[in-house]
């Protein structure tokens, strides 16, 4: 009887920790899909793609270079 009550709290304390590990997963949003890199098309430096400008020929550009 010892060793069935062992496997069932082994079992529950797996599934809370499965699941407690589900949870926290679902809550944190993946960085790598939200800060996008691109490359001004005037200096080649690396920017957010939520920072980018375009410019006349639709190539994405810093703030600096918007405008020439």
């Amino acid at each position: 009887m010892g060793i069935v009550r062992l496997l069932a709290i082994v079992a529950i304390v797996w599934f809370a920790f499965r699941l407690y590990r589900g949870v926290r997963r679902t809550r944190v949003p993946r960085a790598g899909v939200q800060d996008r890199l691109v490359r001004c098309a005037s200096c080649g430096v690396h920017l957010p793609l939520k920072d980018a400008r375009r410019d006349s020929d639709d190539a994405p550009v810093c703030a600096h270079h918007q405008h020439r």
